[in-house]
């Protein structure tokens, strides 16, 4: 398991029990941001993408 996907899968486990349900798209791995980087990750394979 590479180290993006380590990173993806703990930030969205952190943040889903306190993500608003409207902005639940937003932990999607196409989508996803990890707090602090201000951009997206993997924009474009996506974490899963080996």
């Amino acid at each position: 398991m590479s180290i993006i996907r380590i990173a993806y899968l703990k930030d969205v486990l952190t943040r889903l029990p306190t993500q608003r349900a409207s902005d639940i798209d937003k932990l999607l791995p196409h989508q996803w941001v990890l707090v602090g980087q201000g951009k997206v990750t993997e924009s474009h394979s996506g974490p899963h993408e080996r």
